[in-house]
């Protein structure tokens, strides 16, 4: 499909657009000696490297090692979601820059999500059990993912968050909905990720990391995006009727998501569930930065820094992805890893670019809320910050 050729074709041109963009700060410079050490060259500089150790560590070994994946799966399961969902809640605790949450409270939450994720089972097999399941038909199936997936999946999620809701210590700013919508959201994913890294042997870890993590956090951030603009009277409508659209919209967005993937004849269309994601992180993105926008702790001279921040993000998403590629070429070997890494580069690299520079469109404007859509330039974020 055409979507399987664009994005590659975005995510190389941003490459080479900041390859030209370093040879102009270099010829622009007058004392070449002082480019040297200038952000961009340090920062092109860790990212070789933690490309490079991996690569030449995985190229030098003459064979992978001598045991099997089955011996030890939950313990790498464990780990590298660990790592995704420990990288994605410094990353929202980072944006929320007026009043970080406790992390007592956010293990707390965490928890009960790991926790609560246990009730879909029993859930879905009384759905099963009323002969609702999976069989093909492409509008059967698309029921099915709304309902007995996308349904399922967000009441689960939406529990933790609603226990610790009253207690206003915990929640008392605008910004904390959609923080413990997501830090929920990872702890549902954090047991999802072990399950599916574990029978993938390790080949689905930047799948997880770059695409089903924060579709998680962006279905369950809508629900309370909901609760947020109904609380603090941004809709004017009863608010019990606000919550069930708004978990209404999340449950058909995860359910839409999921039949492309699920469905056999949907599948052939995958494409389309790329594009849903981009827009889902487009969205994603302006509710977070609403929440700021609204914050009750609104402080106008504590800055937002974004560029601290896209920095914590490229090295730490490289570091999960070349730590994976590492351990894919110890456990399957120097081709197995090498087909891991151009696959992965292929087929979620512009995922990556627009994680990255989506962050350039954010500007914490007191008490605006931006519009919940799909500009016409949504799959093209700015090289350079919005003023």
């Amino acid at each position: 499909m055409i979507v399987n050729l664009v994005l590659p074709a975005l995510f190389a041109i941003y490459l080479i657009n900041g390859l030209v963009r370093l040879f102009r700060a270099y010829r622009q410079t007058r004392i070449k000696r002082n480019f040297f050490f200038s952000k961009p060259v340090k920062l092109v500089i860790r990212i070789v490297l933690i490309l490079l150790i991996p690569i030449l560590i995985i190229q030098a070994l003459p064979l992978r090692l001598e045991y099997s994946f089955n011996e030890y799966p939950t313990v790498l399961g464990f780990i590298f979601s660990a790592m995704i969902s420990l990288l994605w809640i410094i990353y929202i605790r980072k944006l929320d820059i007026y009043e970080q949450e406790s992390w007592k409270h956010i293990l707390l939450v965490f928890v009960l999500s790991c926790i609560t994720i246990w009730l879909v089972f029993p859930i879905t097999a009384a759905i099963n059990n009323l002969g609702f399941e999976l069989n093909g038909n492409p509008l059967n199936d698309f029921l099915y993912c709304v309902i007995a997936i996308g349904m399922v999946e967000e009441l689960v999620k939406v529990i933790p968050v609603l226990i610790i809701i009253m207690n206003k210590r915990i929640i008392n700013e605008s910004y904390d909905y959609l923080f413990y919508a997501s830090v929920s959201a990872l702890g549902f994913a954090f047991v999802e990720n072990i399950l599916y890294i574990n029978s993938s042997e390790m080949y689905s870890v930047i799948a997880r990391l770059l695409v089903a993590s924060v579709a998680h956090m962006t279905f369950t951030t809508t629900i309370y995006y909901g609760v947020l603009l109904a609380k603090f009277k941004y809709i004017r409508r009863p608010n019990p009727l606000v919550y069930l659209i708004f978990f209404l919209i999340a449950s058909l967005a995860h359910g839409f998501y999921d039949f492309w993937l699920i469905n056999e004849w949907a599948s052939q269309y995958q494409g389309l569930t790329m594009l849903f994601f981009i827009v889902s992180m487009h969205i994603w993105f302006t509710m977070l930065n609403n929440g700021l926008n609204i914050s009750q702790f609104y402080d106008r001279s504590i800055p937002l820094r974004i560029d601290k921040i896209k920095a914590y993000l490229i090295y730490s998403l490289l570091m999960i992805f070349m730590s994976a590629f590492l351990v894919v070429g110890l456990l399957h070997g120097k081709e197995a890893a090498n087909t891991f890494f151009w696959s992965n580069v292929i087929s979620f690299g512009y995922f990556f670019i627009y994680i990255i520079y989506s962050h350039n469109r954010f500007k914490i404007v007191k008490g605006y809320i931006a519009p919940i859509e799909a500009t016409s330039n949504f799959l093209i974020p700015p090289i350079r910050r919005e003023n």
